[in-house]
């Protein structure tokens, strides 16, 4: 609960569009604080106790179990398989009408960065930049 606590602090409020909408709500940053992190606290609680959190028009958090599994580590992808273990997880599933928001909404170019200048590198960012 914590890592969904982190993200979302970081994608909200952190970043200047956060800031951009608290001025245009003509409320205080110190208030936005506030009611994000009831927000966090509420969804964390609710996860917790029952399993799932909706809200109509934006989406639904659910906590499921996923299995234990083997695994290749894929740092020596020719050594010995690792077993990991089963755990529960945190899922989003976005509504209809997010969804369709999305579909027509303009998004910023994604950024390509080539620090090694690997071929496969070099190859993403030249089809990025068609």
């Amino acid at each position: 609960m914590a890592a969904l606590r982190k993200a979302f602090a970081d994608a909200f409020i952190k970043t200047a569009k956060a800031d951009k909408a608290v001025a245009g709500a003509s409320i205080s940053a110190r208030f936005s604080d506030r009611v994000h992190n009831l927000f966090i606290e509420t969804v964390t609680k609710e996860l917790q106790t029952s399993g799932k959190v909706s809200i109509p028009g934006f989406g639904s958090w659910s906590v499921v179990q996923r299995a234990a599994r083997t695994a290749i580590n894929p740092q020596a992808p020719t050594g010995p398989k690792i077993q990991v273990p089963a755990k529960k997880v945190v899922t989003f599933k976005a509504a209809k009408q997010l969804k369709e928001l999305m579909l027509n909404a303009t998004l910023p170019q994604k950024v390509v960065r080539n620090a090694k200048g690997s071929p496969a590198a070099k190859a993403r960012a030249k089809k990025a930049a068609k």
